[in-house]
């Protein structure tokens, strides 16, 4: 079994994900959902953009060294410790700007000009900014806001 599929098994998975970060003998892994993005986006030009965002989203995460393994680097899943949510909703935050970005500057490339995958790209960016309201808000600690008033955000 590869990385993922192993991680696919863990009792903490989130099935209806579009991807996830996996840990398999201390190694990090980007992984996506194919078959929930088919379902999502199903034979539409637009797939293939959202296959290379959840991509560079999951990257993201890979290469965040505020994230650790759980529930250990042999087979596990990247994120925090419960106890400590900090760095995943930081994570979670720099991720879906990461993947908001993709789509809105990849959009005329993967579209040619189709309406309805522009439509497709729109949905799947209003998702992001959802996440980046829930997840770069100043919902954890005072600290956060003073973070985000900082970067100018």
């Amino acid at each position: 079994l590869s990385c993922c599929s192993s991680v696919r098994d863990l009792p903490l998975f989130n099935a209806t994900a579009l991807g996830y970060s996996a840990c398999c003998g201390g190694a990090r892994k980007a992984c996506i959902m194919k078959d929930n993005i088919d379902e999502i986006f199903k034979g539409h030009r637009a797939r293939k953009l959202i296959y290379r965002c959840i991509r560079e989203h999951e990257t993201y995460h890979v290469e965040d060294p505020d994230l650790t393994c759980i529930p250990s680097n042999n087979l596990g899943l990247l994120g925090s410790p419960i106890w400590n949510p900090v760095p995943s909703y930081r994570s979670e935050c720099n991720a879906y700007k990461v993947s908001r970005d993709c789509a809105r500057d990849n959009k005329r490339e993967y579209c040619h000009g189709s309406e309805h995958c522009k439509k497709r790209i729109r949905k799947f960016l209003d998702g992001n900014h959802n996440a980046i309201t829930q997840f770069c808000g100043c919902v954890l600690t005072p600290i956060d806001c003073i973070f985000e008033n900082d970067s100018g955000e």
